[in-house]
């Protein structure tokens, strides 16, 4: 894994943890928290604005995903995790893909097919 990969994929885990204890803490929206996660990220150069842009958006677009599933499907919230994992792992090499080096990120998404398929 390159650096700019290992950068990225820190500040997503870091973004994800913050997100976490926002909506735990204080009882704040997926998008509060995301807002004060992403300002978070800017102000300890963890990410630049256009990395935090598409981050934000990727994560907007998975909660609202969440909430439409939950709503149309009536059933819990692990069995869209479940079906969404691949998607997510899948939109994460993607988003990487744009900033990261293109022979890292080919073998990593290689990487990804290969342990997929021997589950």
């Amino acid at each position: 894994m390159n650096e700019t990969t290992e950068r990225l994929l820190n500040a997503y885990n870091k973004v994800l943890e913050r997100i976490h204890h926002t909506i735990e803490d204080d009882n704040n929206t997926i998008k509060d928290a995301i807002i004060r996660a992403q300002e978070k990220a800017l102000e300890l150069k963890e990410l630049t604005h256009e990395e935090v842009d598409k981050m934000s958006d990727c994560l907007l677009k998975d909660a609202e995903d969440a909430a439409e599933y939950l709503v149309t499907t009536e059933e819990e919230l692990s069995g869209w995790l479940r079906f969404d994992l691949q998607l997510l792992e899948t939109k994460m090499l993607t988003w990487l893909s744009d900033v990261a080096d293109k022979t890292t990120v080919e073998l990593n998404q290689l990487n990804v097919i290969a342990k997929a398929s021997k589950k």
